[in-house]
């Protein structure tokens, strides 16, 4: 049965990781040129650069985003649940 909490656990982790894969692309020094081509793709020109790979700061990117990706998690299934009798 999917819990509340684990909804949101599970929510949250998925936010960690796709943002942990991203930290991944900056710390290797890849992610400026394809997210340019990401861009690029969808007909979006902006002129940005990326910042130098931080530990401090992917430590902030991470909770940050667990913390929001619990929430939702949790959220959308209580919210699921006030119309679906079979989740409680």
């Amino acid at each position: 049965m999917l819990t509340l909490n684990r909804a949101g656990l599970a929510a949250g982790t998925f936010l960690v990781v796709v943002h942990l894969a991203w930290a991944g692309l900056v710390s290797f020094g890849v992610a400026q040129s394809w997210f340019d081509i990401w861009l690029n793709s969808h007909f979006i020109q902006v002129i940005y650069t990326m910042k130098p790979f931080d530990i401090s700061l992917l430590g902030q990117l991470v909770l940050i985003n667990f913390i929001v990706g619990y929430i939702l998690g949790f959220g959308f299934t209580a919210f699921a649940r006030m119309f679906d009798k079979k989740m409680q």
